[in-house]
């Protein structure tokens, strides 16, 4: 019995041996060939398969180029990222010829928390806070979205997935684990170049309307850039009509009820049946 204890050892050591030198199964990924920007309809020479092992591939990783060519990019990705499904769409965005691109910068407040996507078509309104209080005008809508900051977008950041050492060549730890969602980002409208007419409604109040021709591309900038103003985002259909507001300003929102003539009359109490 001695004798087979060494052999027993042995034995056990090399399946041992084989257990642990066993060949990792491996999966293919299609990633990014080169950097690519958001927007851009694929083709296949921007993309590559990599084999990589099977429990680091994330979730909604594609296993064909086909499957992404003539899609569009709706983020961007450097060379060796995963192409995700989530990340693709079937529509093409493109300016047309009355276009033009903004960039506006917005928070989770005034940005729909990032639950917008690519061609969503939006309406913009201006919160303007002065010393004498906050004033909001509804500014145009039927603007559709061009591009969303990747980090802003609720819909776009990674699966989580488990960190890929830089020897597997598929790109850096950083890019394959879950992507931190920030609660600010910027956004690109396309709005038109053309003159427009900025109405006020005060119908409802009684008062005529009023209005001023505006530009859109001088406007929405200055409303950007200036510190005591935010832009909000509000969603709309494809069929929406556009809104006229009066604007409102809050201070004459404090309404004090007035004197009643004769003096104040307290209700009498309802007896009890």
């Amino acid at each position: 019995m001695k004798k087979l204890i060494p052999v027993l050892l042995a034995a056990a050591a090399f399946i041992a041996a084989l257990i642990l030198n066993r060949p990792e199964k491996t999966v293919s990924v299609v990633t990014a060939a080169a950097d690519l920007p958001a927007g851009r309809e694929l083709v296949a020479a921007d993309l590559a398969l990599r084999e990589i092992p099977a429990a680091q591939a994330p979730d909604g990783s594609l296993d064909d180029i086909s499957q992404a060519v003539g899609l569009v990019l709706r983020m961007p990705r450097a060379a060796g990222d995963p192409i995700l499904i989530a990340q693709l769409s079937e529509e093409r965005i493109e300016l047309e010829p009355g276009e033009r691109a903004l960039a506006i910068k917005v928070n989770d407040a005034g940005g729909l928390a990032g639950l917008i996507a690519l061609g969503d078509r939006v309406g913009l309104t201006a919160v303007i806070r002065a010393s004498e209080g906050t004033y909001s005008k509804y500014i145009g809508g039927g603007f559709r979205i061009l591009y969303i900051s990747p980090d802003f977008a609720a819909d776009q950041a990674e699966p989580a997935a488990a960190s890929t050492p830089a020897a597997t060549g598929f790109g850096s730890t950083a890019s394959t684990t879950a992507a931190q969602r920030t609660d600010e980002g910027i956004v690109v409208i396309a709005v038109p170049a053309a003159a427009q007419v900025l109405l006020y409604d005060f119908a409802p109040f009684g008062a005529p309307v009023e209005s001023q021709m505006i530009f859109l591309l001088d406007l929405i900038p200055a409303l950007d850039q200036s510190a005591d103003v935010e832009l909000s985002l509000s969603l709309e259909g494809r069929e929406a009509r556009d809104a006229e507001t009066s604007g409102v300003y809050l201070p004459a929102l404090v309404v004090t009820p007035k004197p009643t003539p004769g003096g104040y009359t307290a209700p009498t109490a309802v007896p009890e049946n």
